[in-house]
């Protein structure tokens, strides 16, 4: 009995796909240099390939049917890009908005404990730094998170990596395809954070040359050169670099280890040192030319001053000891294989249907014709005749036929093959946990209420938040690291980390109308605040300039009637200024209005006697 080997992964949901179905040997799914074909990192290529085909409508390629013909013919209408970047817009929800844990308190709130008006002040500035670093004129922060989204979501994997850039004098932020991404993972350790990575990948030049580009960044030591990636580093005995952020109280820091950095290129063919070892066993006598920084260093073990890698891998999925992440469309691979089954059977039917059979029933029709025999009669040149043979008939528009025509209808084939891709789709919804109202397969009209919609999306809200544990993570990682090296660039006064993260708008749908007549009911029974009003009008898609703070203050600085009450419950003119927004005056008693209780009006003034014979001045207007 043969012993079959049922291997189990992150990507075993597409070993029904050619290539990966085990014969590696014969896919061009991944390149050699990358080690052992068959391989796990072999297998990772190969599934991104296999995926990223399907998000662009060219699955057919790796059909287990290699016949070129049913190739050409295969229907792709785009299924699987639909459902990945309906996925990816819920992730990342209606906003994209940095902050800054603290950032959103009120300094000149009561009952604060000493200096934590300051942590609150200092927490804002870092706030506006950051966003200004953002902002779509600089760094363009917003589109790099689309942008990796659609990969971390469509494949199961990115990269960020995060580097300062002197010509701009910030820190500059690029995505990766995770297809360029070969971490060194230690079984032993936290695989996590690993502490060698290499980004590589290859390209052909206008000679047919290929080449092999590898980044190298890697934890070690300082003051160390290993030149063999096998041997060890030696323990560092000297002093302690001082680093120039401090630590979450505030104490300084000091590191024994730093990141060095390479940048290599070899021709494709001279890259390895032995094909088992894959990406990290290059072989470096054969370097073709080492890369330079703009200080026109060379990147070989370069050290970069700090003591962290600047990459911050997302996987899409929650991935453990895995290391990698799932993508969201890879467990209903076979189904979208079945829908593309079914509307390439479709369009054969449809054009059946559109041009029907017919048949003729006339003897005279030119159906018949003589056709000539292949051999000619014995001692001529001539052509054998045999009579009549049948000819294919074709018909078009205008044409009169002799005799009675009986056409086939075929159209009924139809209906059955629309239900079953309904159906497919339908299947596809449930085991994909993203609703068909998402997916625009529910017309507007025939929607129900956004609340009542959003108690049905259960399985899709579970979905997102998951996916969203994942990236507060992993984005709270890499606004650490762009505060380090805004602090190592000196463009920042402030030394201090603070906890950031990455904070995404709603992405359920809502029914605003609806909201809004319970946020009216509310207010009118004092059941709660304006601000908590806001935010429940915001969160059900209600657009606002600027923050639900400053909406809050506008809409106090126009409420003159709850000023004046306000001014009457207190007896405090000032409270009721303070409630507008307005400064406060010394003397309140003396912009009271006249007439009020404590002032008194000057008497008229008298007029003068008139001189005898002098009549009275005429009233003025």
């Amino acid at each position: 009995m043969a012993v079959v080997n049922l291997l189990i992964d992150a990507w075993s949901n597409l070993s029904h796909k050619r290539g990966l179905d085990g014969e590696a040997a014969t896919s061009p799914l991944a390149p050699t240099w990358i080690g052992r074909v068959g391989g796990p990192t072999w297998r990772r290529l190969a599934a991104y390939k296999t995926l990223r085909l399907y998000l662009e409508n060219s699955a057919r390629h790796v059909l287990a049917n290699e016949s070129e013909s049913v190739r050409r013919n295969h229907r792709e209408y785009g299924d699987p890009f639909v459902l990945s970047e309906a996925i990816r817009s819920a992730v990342i929800g209606d906003n994209i908005e940095i902050v800054v844990d603290n950032a959103g308190d009120d300094p000149e709130a009561e009952g604060l404990e000493p200096g934590q008006a300051d942590e609150i002040r200092r927490a804002e500035a870092r706030q506006t730094e950051l966003r200004e670093w953002a902002a779509p004129q600089r760094e363009r922060f917003p589109m790099r998170v689309i942008e990796g989204e659609r990969h971390a979501v469509g494949v199961g994997d990115v990269v960020y990596l995060i580097s300062w850039s002197g010509k701009r004098g910030r820190p500059k932020l690029r995505v990766y395809d995770p297809g360029f991404y070969f971490p060194v993972l230690d079984p032993s350790g936290d695989d996590e954070y690993p502490e060698r990575v290499h980004i590589a990948w290859q390209w052909e030049d206008d000679n047919g040359d290929e080449w092999v580009r590898r980044i190298t960044w890697e934890i070690g030591p300082l003051g160390n050169d290993r030149t063999n990636p096998g041997t060890p580093f030696a323990p560092y005995v000297g002093a302690p670099r001082a680093l120039p952020w401090r630590g979450d109280d505030g104490e300084s820091l000091t590191a024994t280890t730093t990141c060095y950095m390479s940048d290599a290129t070899w021709k494709a063919g001279d890259v390895l040192s032995g094909e088992s070892n894959g990406v990290d066993a290059f072989t470096l006598g054969t370097v073709n030319r080492w890369a330079t920084n703009d200080e026109g260093a060379e990147v070989r073990r370069l050290d970069l001053g700090f003591d962290f890698l600047p990459l911050v891998h997302l996987p899409n999925t929650i991935a453990g000891a895995e290391h990698f992440g799932r993508a969201s469309i890879s467990n209903v691979l076979q189904i979208f294989d079945d829908i593309a089954a079914a509307d390439t059977d479709l369009s054969k039917a449809a054009a059946v249907a559109g041009t029907p059979p017919i048949a003729v029933d006339d003897s005279a029709s030119p159906s018949y014709v003589d056709q000539p025999n292949d051999q000619p009669h014995e001692g001529t040149e001539a052509p054998q005749f045999s009579g009549r043979r049948r000819k294919a008939l074709t018909y078009g528009p205008g044409q009169v036929m002799r005799g009675k025509v009986t056409v086939v209808d075929t159209s009924n084939a139809l209906n059955p093959l629309i239900e079953f891709i309904g159906h497919l789709l339908e299947r596809l919804s449930t085991n994909g946990r993203t609703p068909e109202e998402i997916l625009g397969r529910v017309g507007a009209a025939d929607v129900p209420s956004g609340v009542t919609l959003a108690l049905a999306f259960g399985p899709f809200r579970a979905m997102i938040d998951e996916m969203r544990l994942v990236r507060e993570q992993k984005y709270g990682l890499l606004l650490k690291f762009v505060q380090r090296l805004m602090i190592l660039g000196q463009i920042t006064d402030d030394p201090r980390v603070y906890p950031a993260t990455v904070a995404f708008g709603s992405f359920l749908p809502s029914d605003l109308s609806g909201v809004v007549e319970i946020v009216v009911k509310l207010l009118a029974e004092n059941g709660i605040s304006r601000r908590t009003a806001l935010m429940m009008l915001v969160d059900a898609g209600l657009d606002i300039d600027g923050t639900i703070d400053e909406e809050v203050q506008r809409i106090r600085a126009e409420d003159f009637e709850g000023a004046g009450a306000l001014a009457d419950a207190a007896e405090d003119v000032n409270a009721a200024r303070d409630y507008l927004g307005l400064d406060p005056i010394e003397d309140p008693g003396a912009e009271a209005a006249p007439g009020a209780e404590g002032d008194e009006e000057e008497p008229p003034e008298e007029e003068p006697p008139r001189p005898p014979g002098v009549p009275p001045a005429p009233a003025r207007a």
